[in-house]
């Protein structure tokens, strides 16, 4: 039977930027009725064993993934171009075995503001592992909203290559600011044009939509910022709370196909 799952969700185990506690968010997934459940922190698992005999109490199947910072090559470190972002879901046992190997690259020489990976060493653990293009912080992403389609699509010929199309997604999320509307836009476009799939996901930071402004208070403290500062990091328009299937189909009318490949993803991954 098709369902969603949130496959891109930051616990607070994304220090300073998730604010979804593990006790919310199981407690969200038995309110609303969810076979399974995602955690993609920000270049770690540190939440990944309370994560698994919470979900497995509740009755609710535990997807482990990361969002992980990614570099086109790690021994180059410019400032300008430090990372980019790319969800790894963890597909069956050998998937995890190569997020621990790609996550100890990481923060050994890969290290440079984040925990960083590349594309050779990603190539070269890649089995057992589903991708997405995630937000706007993706490469793809980045390079789409940039005008660089051309290169865009070199870089999902990679993908496609090393992962095939069963294990990657294009990644598209609710249209709250303009630049994910456009993007959502690109994102259709080159999934029609090439046959490939999409994937509906909300890149959840808070449970509930009243959470926002806690969640801005926590950005504030992370960047050392009041929040009063008219320069703060902010998410802005952004609302990145949990939502429900029925609040995704209603966002991606036409898409059904896009909120319900979450599902399906989550009925592949088991390890």
């Amino acid at each position: 039977m098709a369902h969603f799952t949130h496959l891109h969700l930051h616990t607070d185990y994304s220090l300073l930027d998730g604010a979804i506690t593990l006790d919310r968010l199981i407690g969200f997934g038995k309110q609303h009725n969810l076979k399974a459940l995602a955690i993609t922190d920000h270049g770690n698992i540190f939440g990944a064993v309370k994560f698994f005999q919470q979900c497995t109490k509740a009755g609710i199947k535990p997807v482990l993934g990361m969002e992980a910072y990614l570099t086109e090559d790690v021994r180059i470190k410019n400032v300008e171009n430090k990372y980019y972002h790319l969800i790894i879901l963890v597909e069956n046992a050998v998937g995890y075995k190569n997020l621990c190997k790609l996550i100890s690259f990481a923060y050994g020489e890969g290290f440079y503001f984040k925990p960083r990976i590349d594309y050779k060493i990603l190539a070269a653990h890649s089995e057992g592992l589903i991708v997405t293009s995630a937000c706007l912080g993706g490469h793809i992403p980045s390079l789409l909203m940039a005008g660089n389609e051309q290169l865009a699509n070199t870089q999902i010929d990679w993908f496609l290559n090393v992962f095939g199309e069963r294990r990657f997604y294009l990644e598209i999320q609710p249209p709250d600011q303009k630049d994910q509307a456009i993007l959502n836009d690109h994102l259709f476009h080159i999934a029609k044009t090439r046959g490939l799939p999409l994937v509906a996901a909300g890149d959840c930071h808070y449970v509930s939509a009243d959470d926002r402004e806690a969640h801005e208070v926590m950005l504030a403290i992370q960047t050392h910022h009041k929040i009063t500062d008219p320069d703060r990091f902010t998410f802005g328009d952004c609302r990145v709370h949990m939502r429900t299937a029925d609040e995704m189909l209603a966002i991606f009318p036409g898409h059904e196909e896009a909120v319900w490949a979450s599902g399906e993803i989550a009925d592949r991954c088991s390890f």
